[in-house]
């Protein structure tokens, strides 16, 4: 059995409120989405703007600032890797609330798994799990990846 690391830092908006929510469907989408519709998806759908990539020809990198301010931006990183789901990178600025994202993980199932050696809660399902910066950088960005087999 091959373990594939999928990392997944976060995204997705919806409620401006008072803390920005991670979309948990559009990023298990983005794990099994080929690169030929993701663009639209994430451009059109979702209001990102695509970055350009300069190291790799195999990642599409998005942003998205809500309200115009920083700290209410997301940047997500989708790396295809050959014959293996997406490997999903997220990074979340300091408007974004780290327990909603965890509380809605638990709430699909996910079970906590303790803190990893690198410093990262993860949360496992079946063959999945999301690992989750115990703290923000000193800048204030969260970051999440999602491993799968």
């Amino acid at each position: 059995m091959k373990k594939v690391i999928t990392l997944i830092l976060s995204l997705c908006f919806a409620n401006f409120i008072n803390a920005q929510k991670l979309d948990l469907n559009l990023i298990d989408k983005l794990v099994k989405m080929s690169f030929v519709p993701m663009d639209e998806y994430m451009v059109e759908g979702y209001g990102f703007k695509k970055l350009k990539n300069v190291s790799d020809e195999r990642t599409n990198t998005y942003a998205r600032k809500f309200n115009n301010d920083f700290n209410s931006s997301i940047i997500v990183k989708v790396l295809n890797p050959k014959d293996t789901p997406n490997v999903i990178e997220i990074f979340l600025t300091k408007n974004f609330n780290v327990r909603d994202i965890k509380d809605d993980l638990l709430s699909r199932g996910y079970e906590y798994n303790g803190i990893n050696k690198i410093g990262y809660i993860v949360y496992k399902k079946s063959k999945s799990a999301y690992a989750i910066s115990k703290e923000p950088n000193n800048k204030g960005i969260t970051h999440i990846m999602v491993l799968t087999e």
